[in-house]
């Protein structure tokens, strides 16, 4: 689940900075850039201070809201990839709370985990780990896991469109 998150935590920023940097979409349309940055290093400073007041420190990929801003003052808010990336948030959300849960395993992320918990039991249930509620197959067939690795899937070749 951590490397799952990972990976499709570095395909976004990826395609976000290639996409600054005039790659096309696998549909062959071409994004609506704001800058024309010509290295991916270009492009990830020009998210970081283009237009902005105050440079960003550092990007951060793994919640919706965060990706648009990444983007907010280098591509146009009216193209495809922040509707795209709106359309996803709340899987990105799910499964950053239960990668959090794998990786941190205090107060704050058991809290946002029993979110998951709740959405998949309808209740708070005791003794379900991360673990359990990837792999169990009390919650049907595909197992969460398999679930949530073919909407990572599905949520690239949207960002892509593929």
């Amino acid at each position: 689940m951590v490397r799952l998150f990972l990976l499709t935590e570095n395909t976004v920023a990826s395609a976000g900075a290639k996409m600054l940097c005039g790659a096309k979409y696998l549909d062959t349309t071409l994004p609506a850039r704001l800058v024309t940055p010509r290295s991916i290093r270009a492009a990830i400073t020009a998210m970081k201070a283009h237009g902005r007041t105050k440079p960003m420190t550092y990007l951060k990929w793994t919640k919706s809201k965060d990706i648009r801003e990444n983007l907010s003052n280098t591509l146009d808010p009216r193209d495809p990839f922040f509707a795209a990336v709106t359309r996803h948030g709340a899987l990105l959300t799910e499964m950053r709370f239960v990668r959090n849960q794998i990786a941190h395993s205090n107060s704050g992320t058991r809290s946002d985990f029993r979110k998951v918990v709740l959405q998949y039991y309808g209740g708070v249930k005791q003794g379900v780990d991360p673990g359990l509620l990837l792999l169990t197959d009390a919650l049907g067939s595909p197992c969460v896991l398999e679930r949530y690795i073919v909407s990572s899937r599905v949520v690239v070749r949207d960002l892509l469109r593929a």
